[in-house]
């Protein structure tokens, strides 16, 4: 059966629920002042439906707050904790983020990519060049994503020789330099 809240309850809710106190608590005093009518998630449901809030001082991550390293020194931070825990807590994301393994074990510099071929080989591309890969899907697709990242290479070092953009030879190209293909 259905139990509706009375006028009572509602007003009780909208004056109440909105205190500085964690909802479980709210409850107990909503028990405790109408009786055991309604149920815990009866209750959340109606503030959630009728917009009744929690203090954003309630929430777990206000604005504003600074954690406890703000402004320290690496140094500073190391004095809390012991040599081997620090060098735990520095180093655990390395075995446990494979694209990070990856990138280690590779030796891959910044601004590369570590790009899986699809055939179980794996190639260090320049990253604009395999955002570029992507956008035509030429990736994962063997030899031809190599040969492809290659023509890439030879495409960019024609381009700084000869100072100008080399275009495909699409309509959308042709009409943008006036039928002049280069």
């Amino acid at each position: 059966m259905l139990k509706r809240f009375t006028n009572e309850e509602k007003k009780w809710l909208a004056e109440n629920y909105p205190l500085n106190e964690s909802r479980e608590e709210t409850f107990l005093r909503f028990t405790k002042e109408f009786g055991n009518n309604h149920s815990y998630s009866s209750v959340i449901s109606y503030c959630k439906e009728k917009k009744i809030h929690k203090p954003k001082s309630m929430w777990k991550y206000q604005k504003g707050n600074t954690p406890w390293t703000a402004g320290l020194s690496k140094k500073e931070i190391k004095k809390h904790f012991s040599k081997e825990s620090f060098k735990k807590m520095t180093t655990a994301y390395k075995k446990t983020f494979k694209n990070i393994k990856e990138r280690n074990e590779y030796n891959v510099p910044n601004g590369m990519v570590l790009s899986d071929l699809g055939n179980g080989k794996k190639i260090i591309m320049d990253k604009k060049i395999y955002k570029c890969m992507q956008t035509d899907k030429a990736l994962g697709r063997g030899e031809i994503t190599e040969t492809i990242y290659l023509i890439y290479l030879v495409k960019r070092e024609l381009e700084k020789q000869l100072g100008k953009r080399i275009m495909r030879n699409l309509p959308q190209c042709q009409k943008k330099l006036k039928g002049e293909i280069i």
